[in-house]
């Protein structure tokens, strides 16, 4: 028996929740949890469950005020289960009762007037004993902004609208429910209807402009779909992979839209069990940096670019064009780029000193790593404890990182420049780039991307070649050309006014002693300027 001294009907209600009914020690309901249907206030607790099952109730109250607490395992009127539980205290000489029921769902929405998820879930059973159906999950992207900045009233305005839209869009047979707080799913049939057509159209309608009053929104709606299948004829299993559609159309893969197949169940099976992996192998050290060469014009090596990789205990590689974009869609991709910064400056720092020379090393850098607020503290941490010069590290942040928030890349950006480090432009001539900001960036370098390498000899990519290399110039910005890969492609760029080499013809990613000894075996033989440059 639970004993309280000053308001404890309230304190324990509050601590409850909504979901939570008081019970006086004769049965009678003395506080209701009102949008119940099966409860009301002044009733008797047997009221709200079948007749059947009243005396089982009227001796879970006994068992509930003899021994503190009870479980509740019954039906209620309309034969759904109902599971409680009862929890007994005393308070001013009086004993009572607080019932909780965890996760109950609404049959029926109050707000919209849909079904519930319970009574979505005995549909989905009901037409998956009959033949095939197609669940489709609908999620309101950040819709909790709507109501932290003009409050619930106007959000519960906008998703009654949301809920007529969809009733607008239901095929014919079609059953739609209200399934979370921003979230509603549908059943309809397979016959009859062009999924992928329908989602790309419903999308359109539902995103279309809402207004009330004086406000204005244009919800952003994701969509996860899936096909039933004589393979999967479970209810848990539809959902499951519906959801899991719906998660990567929130992650904005296919325009928001995405209908579940099992090559991507297999995929985001693959994803899951990397991510785990990944974990594991930052604890386990199985994270490396191997480095490709930055060599100048005349083939002399002056840095190095660093690269992870990841080798598992049992001798396997993952490769980083795998591991990388889970890394970035986990968050993980922080604190192995934190790890790659400090290793990468203490190793070039090392070598330096070891083989008296003053190669740069650069390190590339995240969109996540960039936005992280103690990614500047990072760089100054892992400068002082390597003792490596600012100036012999070069940050390589792509065109859309900076672009994305310009005005806060430029504060940045000034601010790096501040501390001595180099910052270059990754993948130069991929992006949205705007010239004006490129001014205003005060960037060390420019990095050619290798699609315009690939394409030397050809005419309209020696065009740009020279354009990009002779506005460098004019801004005092260094140019590297990265994909580098045979003699021809390397005079072609000598020749355009290059200054920077990159790419497998200089040498594949490997340590810097391999470096160290290609560089003073190199004969430094310029290349020979063909007729076609």
């Amino acid at each position: 028996m639970v004993s309280f001294s000053s308001s404890p009907l309230q304190a324990l209600l509050t601590a409850c929740g909504p979901h939570a009914l008081h019970i006086n020690d004769q049965g009678v309901l003395t506080h209701a949890w009102a949008e119940h249907p099966w409860f009301k206030q002044g009733g008797l607790l047997t009221e709200g469950f079948a007749p059947e099952d009243a005396p089982s109730v009227a001796a879970c109250l006994a068992q509930a005020l003899s021994t503190g607490v009870a479980q509740l395992n019954a039906r209620h009127p309309d034969g759904s289960p109902a599971h409680w539980l009862l929890q007994a205290y005393e308070a001013a000489g009086r004993k009572g009762l607080v019932a909780v029921q965890k996760g109950y769902q609404h049959p029926v929405d109050p707000l919209t007037g849909l079904p519930g998820r319970e009574l979505l879930m005995q549909e989905l059973d009901t037409r998956l004993a009959q033949g095939a159906c197609v669940l489709v999950l609908f999620n309101l992207r950040d819709f909790q902004q709507v109501n932290d900045v003009y409050g619930y009233a106007v959000g519960d305005v906008f998703l009654r609208e949301l809920a007529q839209r969809l009733k607008n869009l239901c095929p014919q047979g079609a059953f739609l429910a209200r399934t979370g707080g921003d979230e509603f799913g549908l059943l309809m049939d397979q016959a009859g209807v062009d999924l992928v057509s329908w989602m790309r159209i419903a999308q359109m309608q539902l995103q279309a402009m809402m207004t009330y009053e004086s406000i204005q929104w244009y919800p952003a709606v994701a969509m996860g779909a899936c096909e039933s299948t004589t393979s999967e004829r479970k209810a848990v299993a539809v959902v499951t992979n519906a959801t899991c559609a719906l998660k990567r159309a929130r992650r904005g893969e296919v325009e928001q839209r995405v209908v579940y197949t099992p090559e991507k169940k297999e995929h985001h099976k693959r994803q899951l069990e990397l991510e785990a992996k990944l974990h594991q192998a930052l604890a386990l050290g199985e994270l490396y940096l191997v480095y490709q060469p930055l060599v100048k014009a005349d083939g002399c090596v002056y840095g190095a670019e660093a690269l992870m990789r990841w080798q598992c205990a049992d001798g396997s590689h993952i490769s980083p064009g795998e591991f990388i974009p889970v890394a970035e869609r986990s968050g993980l991709i922080r604190m192995m780029g934190r790890w790659a910064l400090k290793a990468a400056c203490h190793s070039m720092a090392a070598f330096n000193q070891a083989f008296q020379r003053q190669w740069l090393v650069s390190v590339n850098v995240s969109a996540e790593q960039f936005s992280d607020p103690q990614f500047e503290n990072a760089i100054q941490q892992a400068l002082v404890s390597s003792k490596l010069p600012p100036e012999l590290l070069q940050l390589e942040i792509t065109e859309s990182t900076l672009m994305s928030e310009p005005t806060a890349a430029l504060e940045l950006l000034r601010r790096l420049k501040k501390l001595g480090v180099r910052v270059a432009l990754d993948d130069f001539g991929t992006g949205y780039s705007s010239l004006a900001y490129l001014k205003l960036f005060e960037l060390a370098a420019l990095k050619l991307d290798r699609s315009f390498v690939k394409g030397l000899p050809g005419a309209e990519d020696v065009a740009i070649c020279r354009s990009v290399f002779a506005m460098a110039r004019e801004l005092d910005i260094e140019t590297v050309a990265e994909g580098v890969e045979t003699e021809q492609q390397w005079a072609i760029l000598r020749e355009a006014g290059c200054e920077g080499l990159q790419g497998f013809y200089f040498g594949k990613p490997q340590t810097l002693l391999e470096i160290h000894e290609y560089d003073k075996n190199n004969e430094r033989k310029k290349p020979e300027i063909g007729t076609n440059v």
